[in-house]
């Protein structure tokens, strides 16, 4: 069977381990980004365009071997006559829940199903605008965990901060929930409020937090310079792979190669990835031609997915940032740029989500977006679940953080310095 890929027509889209919703990373529990984001898994953007349905399906439900589609009705109607709160629960809860259930049984945290309103939240996620309260979630040991706030968000109006764990949404328990759930409850229109339940470390009890949405604005693309040991070393941070960050990084690298930059540290230190085909693009700039990544597919297909590019980046001396909230096609770039023998990475083991997924639009504006193969690096190495190492194991601690001290960005332009 042949599937030929080429990065501008790729459909593909390679979501973090959790799902953006408003001003957050959230994963399931592992960060995304910006509860906006997300991924997504969370962040996770729509493909460039609506995958086809057409000829997937050989056969109708109804004739499924061992299924009989009259159950489902008899459920139906059971709980439509029989379901003592029936002013609770709509048709359409009850069609899309079933839906979303459906996809849920899969059991890959990956895939879901989104109803119409979900769908454009995710939609307006991948923008890189949403309206949320602007946080970086992560579940940690099964509790919801802000691991960053983003600055003048809404959550740093209120006076959240890193490390507090949200026990309650609009009185919710969040324990035992899906990321997804959490993301969407916090998530919502410009000026509504949401109260979160939240223990912080070191208080004696929980507080509550009234916080009004308000919409938040996450730049994919920054960069700096830095005097380093008498170099002029560029640091560039990508905060996930939008729909323009390609765009971006393309006038940041301009930017460095104007000011003769003597290294490059590339950030990518809780990226939870985004689109695929951005990712293959940004890895031309050191590889120039090649293969980047690898898909295998559920019939054994391995395809492979290159790049011709300018390579403008070939002989920058390049040192790349990881953490464990480094996931997905953020993964896929310091694959390949390690694989290709261009970079050390400094920081701890990435996320190791190797999984790609693909988004199908419904007719009536849901949205599917499910797991269709694994990725492998250039030289064929599988990172799904086992995370990418760096060369430079460098701690980041909760006290480094509250200190405002960063000693992985320190090691990358010590190392570049020498």
């Amino acid at each position: 069977m042949s599937r030929s890929l080429t990065t501008k027509t790729l459909l593909v889209l390679l979501a973090t381990s959790g799902i953006y919703t408003g001003g957050f990373l959230l994963g399931r529990r592992t960060a995304e980004t910006v509860e906006t984001v997300p991924p997504v898994s969370q962040i996770e953007s729509l493909p460039p365009e609506p995958a086809s349905l057409n000829g997937m399906c050989s056969e109708s439900p109804d004739k499924v071997a061992g299924v009989d589609f009259e159950t489902y009705r008899q459920v139906w109607m059971m709980i439509r006559s029989q379901y003592f709160d029936s002013s609770s629960v709509s048709d359409s809860k009850l069609f899309y829940g079933s839906l979303a259930g459906m996809v849920a049984a899969l059991d890959d945290p990956h895939s879901r199903f989104f109803d119409p309103t979900e769908a454009k939240q995710f939609e307006e996620a991948k923008s890189g605008k949403f309206c949320g309260i602007g946080a970086v979630l992560e579940d940690k040991q099964e509790t919801l965990t802000i691991i960053r706030i983003m600055p003048g968000s809404p959550a740093e109006r209120a006076g959240l901060k890193a490390g507090d764990q949200i026990l309650t949404i609009d009185g919710q328990p969040t324990k035992d929930k899906k990321i997804d759930e959490c993301v969407t409850k916090i998530r919502g229109a410009k000026k509504t409020k949401v109260k979160l339940l939240v223990n912080r470390p070191g208080l004696p009890q929980p507080q509550e937090f009234m916080i009004t949405r308000d919409e938040v604005t996450i730049e994919s693309v920054k960069w700096k310079m830095i005097e380093r040991g008498g170099k002029h070393l560029a640091v560039i941070q990508i905060a996930e792979f939008q729909r323009n960050t390609d765009e971006q990084f393309d006038e940041a690298v301009a930017a460095i190669i104007k000011a003769k930059a003597d290294g490059l540290v590339l950030d990518l230190r809780d990226n939870p990835g985004g689109y695929l085909h951005i990712a293959i693009d940004i890895a031309g700039e050191w590889i120039g031609s090649g293969v980047v990544v690898q898909q295998k597919y559920r019939d054994g297909t391995i395809e492979k997915s290159g790049v011709q590019h300018k390579a403008r980046l070939a002989a920058m001396p390049t040192i790349v940032l990881l953490n464990k909230n480094s996931a997905s096609a953020s993964e896929v770039l310091t694959g390949a740029l390690k694989d290709n023998d261009k970079i050390r990475i400094v920081g701890e083991k990435s996320y190791g989500k190797g999984c790609v997924q693909t988004g199908y639009d419904l007719p009536d504006g849901s949205y599917v977006k499910l797991t269709i193969s694994l990725w492998l690096t250039p030289s064929g190495n599988m990172i799904h679940k086992v995370g990418i190492e760096p060369d430079v194991a460098v701690p980041l601690t909760e006290d480094d953080a509250k200190n405002e001290r960063d000693p992985q960005l320190d090691k990358a332009l010590e190392l570049l310095a020498k």
